[in-house]
């Protein structure tokens, strides 16, 4: 079986080889290139190690975003009352020593600079892995004070199957492992190695890594 290390190695090879045409990362670029730059220098991929099922994950969560129930037809009727159930869920689920893996875009400015807001999600349970999302890159002094003080641009895990884990799809990815994002919210993943795990697809709540597997990423 590939070891994590031999899986980092080789997800950097392919990020370099996909992404690394942007360049150095510089403040001037937008999210998208930003994430993709950041992904091109292949620097920061993390190694998550944690047994299955005291992993959750999830992605693009958009708290507090007002633009959220338009862009992407979420149920409630307004970004408190949503950012509220999915909150609940998190405080419901995750247990003090799990970890929450969240794959990008985690919340609107609003919130994070809200000391009531920002205080909740500083609270909730878990310990925490961010793989930054083209709406965090400019916001992470924001996001460390909100409690996400480990951040990375992709993540990896050796297992059965192997899994890298970043916010957009990514392609190719090392052979015979799975891509794990976000980022398409309701869309469908470009292949069956690639599971989306974008809040829309999962219910507005966090999945646990073991059943996500079990599964084969379509747990709702």
């Amino acid at each position: 079986m590939m070891s994590a290390e031999e899986l980092r190695s080789r997800c950097a090879a392919n990020l370099r080889k996909r992404y690394g045409h942007h360049g150095a990362p510089h403040a001037g670029m937008d999210g998208e290139s930003l994430v993709e730059a950041l992904l091109g220098s292949a620097r920061h991929i993390e190694i998550v190690d944690e047994p299955t099922e005291r992993v959750w994950i999830w992605s693009d969560l958009h708290l507090w975003d007002p633009m959220a129930q338009r862009l992407w037809r979420r149920p409630e009727a307004n970004a408190r009352a949503m950012s509220d159930r999915m909150l609940d869920e998190w405080e419901r689920t995750v247990g003090a020593d799990d970890l929450m893996l969240c794959l990008g875009d985690v919340a609107h400015p609003y919130g994070l600079v809200d000391p009531k807001l920002a205080a909740r999600l500083r609270a909730a349970p878990g310990r925490r892995l961010l793989v930054l999302g083209n709406h965090d890159v400019h916001r992470g002094r924001m996001l460390g004070e909100a409690g996400f003080e480990r951040m990375c641009a992709a993540a990896v895990r050796a297992g059965v199957p192997p899994l890298v884990f970043s916010h957009p799809p990514l392609t190719p990815t090392p052979a015979g492992a799975v891509n794990v994002h976000g980022h398409l919210h309701r869309h469908d993943p470009p292949s069956p190695e690639h599971w989306n795990v974008s809040v829309e697809r999962i219910g507005f709540r966090p999945v646990r890594l073991d059943r996500l597997i079990a599964h084969n990423g379509t747990v709702i």
